[in-house]
């Protein structure tokens, strides 16, 4: 019964664990054909232009979520539901035609337990479908008796071409690295998907992984695992928390547990991943000053290249303090990242040609390659509904609604150039 108990926590616990701008208008137009609006801003050493157009909402669609602009095409991507189905579409922003890229229904809708993550990159869909049920093997996991979901990878080109990494319907599960007791944190580096998830292997075994998910080949490899013995009510070894980079660099965070009884404690330490048998200490958390005593330090973010790493604090209660940071690997000298406290965590880092974009969903931060916080851009709304940003090339987008059932809204286009 304690271990059990135990067992219940520690999946808990994991699981949970998954604007000071300078600005000046330059100029101001609007145009009557596509009803938009031009902004530009000078700041430092970057050209910061803003484009707002109006676009229509399909009228059928519910829970409707947006997930990406790309300039190129001129096509606004999105998904939503529609008797009982998840569609996903494009929009030709030019001609208003919508375009139905894939359909999730029958037995995929009715496996699916949620959609772990999904989004366009270029001109290709990827989902992330998380399951409790498979047809093929007539199994079912039953969420909170059987902690276990297999992941289902599903890419969709600009053809309309279909690949999956894995198909339920007609592959039994193969037991490598597609059985797992939680729904994965992912984070997007370019092309790749980084999944960080777990499975119990044994009676007291429990493994935690790195895998890599490309969405051109939608091919799954693992980059790393690590493993933890849960025993008598005392946890030991090592389990891997959170993983992120950008431009094919990747950092992970590793927590040590030394017969410590609770998966609140143990200490935490960043690596940087050199190949799949190497890898590199970068950050000791419990060395880290902070304005507040913090025990047991562990960040839900952390991501970066081979000049900047940028984290974000766990922390269960709200911290008085700024919990992100970047530091210059270089000298290993950090700054506060402005904004980023306890439930406005860091969740995305993208890098647009020598920039660094960062994204807590409230304030999009732009950074030098020297870890100098260039511009902060606030596009938080609180009498509005605000999408997550999305990033193609050097274009930011998201979307602004009234409210939940608005049929119309503003896509804010947003485009960084060093000067």
């Amino acid at each position: 019964m304690k271990f059990k108990k135990l067992f219940i926590c520690l999946f808990v616990f994991s699981l949970f664990l998954t604007s000071c701008s300078n600005k000046t208008t330059n100029e101001s137009s609007s145009n009557a054909e596509d009803n938009r609006e031009m902004k530009k801003q000078a700041i430092e050493n970057v050209d910061f232009d803003e484009e707002i157009k109006k676009v229509e909402i399909p009228k059928n669609a519910t829970d409707f979520r947006f997930l990406n602009y790309n300039p190129d095409n001129n096509k606004l991507y999105f998904a939503y539901t529609s008797e009982g189905n998840i569609f996903y579409a494009s929009k030709n922003l030019k001609d208003e035609n919508i375009d139905i890229i894939y359909e999730i229904t029958g037995n995929e809708k009715e496996n699916m337990y949620t959609i772990a993550k999904d989004g366009v990159i270029g001109e290709t869909l990827y989902i992330v479908k998380v399951n409790n049920k498979n047809i093929a093997n007539n199994t079912t996991y039953t969420v909170g008796k059987k902690d276990s979901y297999e992941y289902n990878f599903i890419v969709v080109d600009k053809n309309k071409i279909v690949k999956r990494y894995f198909n339920e319907d007609k592959a039994e599960i193969s037991g490598d690295y597609q059985v797992y007791n939680k729904v994965p944190s992912i984070a997007v580096d370019g092309r790749n998907l980084i999944l960080t998830c777990e499975n119990n292997v044994g009676k007291d075994t429990l493994k935690s992984y790195i895998l890599r998910f490309n969405v051109d080949d939608a091919s799954l490899r693992l980059l790393k695992e690590e493993e933890l013995n849960i025993k008598n009510n005392k946890i030991s070894g090592n389990y891997i928390m959170f993983a992120g980079g950008v431009g094919n660099e990747i950092y992970y965070q590793v927590v040590n547990y030394q017969n410590d009884n609770k998966m609140e404690k143990g200490s935490a330490d960043v690596y940087k991943l050199i190949s799949e048998d190497e890898s590199k200490k970068v950050l000791e958390l419990d060395k880290i000053k902070t304005p507040e005593n913090v025990k047991n330090r562990k960040l839900l973010f952390v991501s970066g290249d081979d000049k900047l790493l940028f984290t974000s604090d766990y922390v269960a209660k709200s911290a008085k303090y700024n919990t992100g940071k970047v530091f210059n690997l270089e000298n290993m000298e950090s700054t506060e990242i402005p904004d980023v406290t306890g439930g406005d965590d860091l969740t995305d880092a993208y890098k647009i040609n020598n920039l660094y974009l960062l994204d807590n969903k409230n304030n999009i931060y732009v950074y030098n390659d020297e870890g100098k916080l260039l511009f902060q851009k606030s596009y938080e709304n609180k009498e509005k509904i605000v999408s997550k940003i999305s990033v193609t090339n050097d274009c930011i987008s998201y979307l602004v609604k009234e409210n939940k059932d608005s049929k119309e809204a503003e896509l804010h286009i947003l485009k960084l150039k060093t000067k």
